[in-house]
Formats: C-alpha cells, structure tokens, sequence
C-alpha cells in the first residue's frame, strides 16, 4: 500500500526474485516447488496491492489546496488534535499521514494514541506494526510480530495484515505459511476489489 511496507520493500522484493529468478531461468540452481511458488505470486501481489491501495493522498484523505503542502495539512491537523485529543478517527488520519509522509517515527506515536483510545482497532495494530518495521529496515520481529497476531485473531482477512503475516512468515524462515497468506490476499483483492477500502476504515 504504500502498503504494507510500502512500495519501497515491494520493488526491492522484487528485485531480489529477479536475481534468483535469472539463474533459474539459466538452470543454474534448483529449488523446492514452494520457493518456486513465492517467486510468482510475491512481487505479482505486492505490486497489485501498491497499485490497489497505495496512493498517498487515498491514505491522507484529503487532497491539498492551492499552495498548501501535505506537510502544512499533517501540522495543522496535529494543532487541532491538541485542543481535542479524543478524536480517534482524527488520530488515524494523523497517523496515516505521517506514515505517508515517511514520518514513521511520529506515525508510531499517533497510532499508539489510537490504541489507547480504541485497543482492538485493527487498523491501528497494524498501522503500528507497519511503522515500527519500517523504522527497523523492514523487520517485523518483536513488538510488530506481536500486533501483527493481534491483528490477525481480530480480523483475520484484512489485506494489510495479509501481507504483513506473510512479509512476517518469510523473515521467520517459514515460506509455506508465508504463501498461505499471500495467495489468501491473492485471492481477497481478485474476488474483491472493494476490500482496499479496508485499510482505511472509519474506526
């Protein structure tokens, strides 16, 4: 989307099965069916759900005006959000916008506020999971390995924690369940496109 770990990890992702996927091509090395699996159905997915869910002012919500900035927008909502610090639905936006912003540091905080005031919000789970990842080069172990369960036993098909649970399940050396999860997702935005607006929900 900028999802999941954004585009940035997707085409890196992608780059990455390219380079293995040449010597395949080549015959030069062999590798197990599920392997072989992931190497088609991981950049097709990744990329498909950037371009489904990833434009940034779909993740702002709201479009800048004449000579305003993204920026100006994000600063003048977190005034807003100091006269009134209860708007949950506000806090979201906030959060979102600085992960769109590639603030991730400050996106964590406005999410962590989220979940103070709405502990099962999804959303909000994965949201930090996401930031807390990508403030670690794209590691999900610990606390968004965590959230990301949560998440999971919350919602179990929410697009963004699909991809989440199989970026999660690749780095924990279990390819099997990574795929699971990705031709799930595969499968969710081919019978329903509609199921993006997920990502972004009223909490």
């Amino acid at each position: 989307m900028e999802f999941n770990l954004s585009l940035g990890i997707s085409l890196l992702i992608l780059l990455a099965l390219i380079f293995l996927g040449w010597p395949l091509l080549k015959g030069k090395i062999t590798l197990p069916k599920t392997w072989l699996s992931l190497i088609v159905i991981l950049p097709l997915t990744t990329l498909g759900a950037y371009w489904t869910l990833g434009s940034p002012y779909h993740l702002l919500m709201v479009k800048p005006q004449n000579n305003q900035s993204e920026t100006s927008l994000v600063e003048k909502l977190e005034i807003k959000l100091q006269k009134n610090s209860t708007n949950t639905a506000e806090w979201m936006l906030l959060a979102r916008s600085h992960f769109t912003l590639k603030n991730y540091a400050k996106a964590e905080v406005a999410y962590r506020r989220v979940l103070q005031l709405t502990p099962d919000n999804t959303n909000a789970l994965l949201g930090l999971a996401d930031s807390l990842g990508m403030q670690k080069n794209g590691i999900l172990l610990g606390e968004p390995a965590e959230l990301i369960e949560k998440s999971r036993a919350l919602e179990p098909l929410n697009p963004l924690g699909l991809q989440l649970s199989a970026t999660l399940e690749m780095q924990q050396g279990n390819p099997i369940e990574a795929k699971k999860y990705l031709t799930q997702l595969k499968g969710l935005l081919h019978a329903n496109p509609a199921s993006a607006d997920s990502k972004n929900p009223t909490p």
